[in-house]
């Protein structure tokens, strides 16, 4: 089955706290035995420099990389919105007719509207995240937690 990823690595990165993951074998993991269609990791940060390896081994594991400088508040300089959210949907969007399955890695309920129209549409449709991190709202797909990935792969 054609199949589509899209990697929320923001919340990856949080959910992650310090542990490091193979890109390669985690997308192979997550594909299970479909074809991979599309892989594309998004993110939102200010100095994409400092991070060069880091995506340089995601580049290399086959995974298109979106990034997006932030936008953010003009009093305190905090992040006020995070573009890659918004990037990840305008992909995923354009992309939905090459794919039959969508594999969404985040589990934040901001995707909800995006996951709904894709399920309307009759992509088969897989959640995966951090255990609380998964929204309940997402109940009614297929949900892997990453923690089961971790715990098979704990020597990487």
């Amino acid at each position: 089955m054609k199949t589509a990823i899209f990697i929320d690595g923001k919340t990856l990165f949080y959910g992650l706290k310090d542990k490091r993951i193979n890109f390669n074998n985690f997308k192979s993991w997550l594909l299970e035995k479909n074809k991979d269609n599309f892989s594309g990791y998004f993110n939102c940060l200010d100095n994409v420099n400092s991070k060069q390896s880091f995506f340089g081994h995601i580049f290399k594991s086959g995974f298109k990389i979106f990034i997006r400088n932030p936008i953010k508040n003009y009093n305190d300089d905090t992040i006020a919105f995070n573009l890659s959210d918004v990037e990840l949907t305008t992909e995923d969007i354009k992309n939905k007719d090459k794919y039959q399955k969508f594999i969404l890695v985040s589990g934040k309920n901001d995707f909800l509207p995006l996951v709904e129209e894709l399920a309307t549409e009759g992509k088969e449709i897989e959640i995966v995240g951090f255990k609380d991190n998964v929204g309940a709202i997402f109940s009614k797909y297929k949900i892997r937690y990453i923690e089961k990935y971790l715990e098979e792969n704990e020597n990487e």
